[in-house]
């Protein structure tokens, strides 16, 4: 027999039964994912680790779980996972649930512990706890409950139930081309990542760098840079360790404090990048820069100061998916080996998410001129165009 699985006073009543008995396990167990600092780590990346070590091990932690609960879990290579609950009928047809074990960094202006879960008016706090650790547990717990309220009923699912775990959904995706390389789609799916009740269309992504023409050693007044944490992330934290004034010998350090919030919504963060470009733009600094850098460091001020992508020209929005976003959300320094041995360039990301009223060729075009005014060339790393179904 196979369950009609609408909504009944007594699933209700077997839901909150449920809950009362789980509660506690299901909050120890969100605690010890939320522990595990996820976050990608390339040079440690390792046979079955190939995103760090620590991605890795969440992996592991999120289908050991699944396999408790009576799933039959498999680990792809550390790309990627799945646990499975099958209903015994032949030709059967799957739904897919997706998620991710990965987090970005935790970046500044944590007001608790970021890997660990604090509970604070009624509110679980930590990184990962909404994106994406939460919801995949609670998607599991969710299947265990409908298992266990049709197993009594001596009924079964419906159809196959193939839950996935990626590990590298916050700066690649690769996982899911691996899992996709692999494995065939489900027949649905849909990912706990997003607001309810139902996500149904996403803006288009746009990953790309701004490179610098070759700064030589012996005339920058940037010794060292770095800003931000995560490409798809306002930056919360920027550094600047410049020469000071003719003895270059003598250094100084210049900070900068942001707010940090997703690429998705911009306007909740403070750019740490722009407060330092700004101060190393004004006096006393700016006589230290070389003029390359003062041009560089312009631009990017120029087109990652206004987050709905006015200072590049893309500004745009539509009826669907509201304006476009623009964020630059990590600058570095990075060495120029082909320019000499003593040259390097800055580098700086650029996030837009966009509606369906500009292309990638007009982002591309637009991109392109801001940077050949700045002393700089564009580098596109990533396109999604946008999709909406209706």
């Amino acid at each position: 027999m196979t369950a009609d699985l609408h909504f009944s006073e007594e699933f209700d009543a077997h839901l909150k039964t449920y809950l009362e008995a789980n509660w506690d396990a299901m909050m120890a167990d969100l605690a010890r994912l939320v522990e595990i600092p996820s976050v990608e780590d390339l040079p440690a990346a390792a046979p079955g680790a190939p995103f760090g070590l620590e991605p890795a091990r969440a992996l592991e932690a999120a289908l050991a779980l699944a396999a408790r609960l009576g799933l039959d879990a498999h680990n792809m290579d550390g790309y990627v996972g799945y646990a499975d609950a099958l209903c015994g009928r032949e030709g059967a047809k799957q739904l897919g649930i997706i998620g991710h074990v990965d987090v970005v960094g935790a970046g500044p202006g944590w007001t608790v512990e970021p890997f660990a879960v604090t509970e604070r008016e009624g509110y679980h706090l930590g990184r990962g706890v909404m994106d994406d650790k939460g919801p995949l547990l609670m998607s599991l717990f969710a299947l265990d409950a409908v298992r266990g309220f049709l197993a009594a009923r001596g009924e079964a699912l419906p159809f196959d139930v193939r839950i996935i775990f990626g590990a590298n959904e916050e700066t690649g995706m690769a996982d899911v081309e691996h899992y996709r390389a692999h494995e065939a789609d489900p027949d649905f799916l849909f990912t706990p990542d997003a607001e309810f009740p139902v996500g149904y269309g996403e803006k288009g992504i746009y990953h790309a760098e701004l490179v610098s023409e070759p700064i030589f050693a012996r005339e920058a007044g940037i010794r060292e840079l770095a800003g931000g944490s995560a490409v798809n992330a306002v930056p919360g934290e920027a550094d600047a360790v410049l020469a000071a004034g003719e003895n270059v010998e003598s250094l100084e350090t210049i900070h900068a404090a942001g707010k940090t919030a997703h690429a998705s919504k911009p306007h909740e963060g403070e750019s740490a990048i722009i407060s330092l470009i700004q101060t190393l733009l004004a006096d006393p600094y700016v006589a230290r820069l070389s003029a390359t850098e003062r041009t560089f460091l312009a631009m990017v001020k120029r087109v990652t100061g206004a987050f709905d992508g006015s200072g590049a020209g893309v500004a745009c929005e539509d009826d669907d998916f509201g304006p476009l976003t623009l964020v630059g959300g990590v600058i570095r320094l990075e060495p120029a080996p082909e320019a000499g041995p003593d040259a390097h360039r800055i580098i700086q990301t650029i996030d837009i998410r966009y509606p369906r009223t500009i292309t990638e060729a007009e982002i591309t075009a637009a991109l392109s001129k801001a940077a050949t005014e700045g002393a700089a060339t564009l580098r596109v790393l990533r396109v999604e165009e946008p999709y909406l179904t209706s």
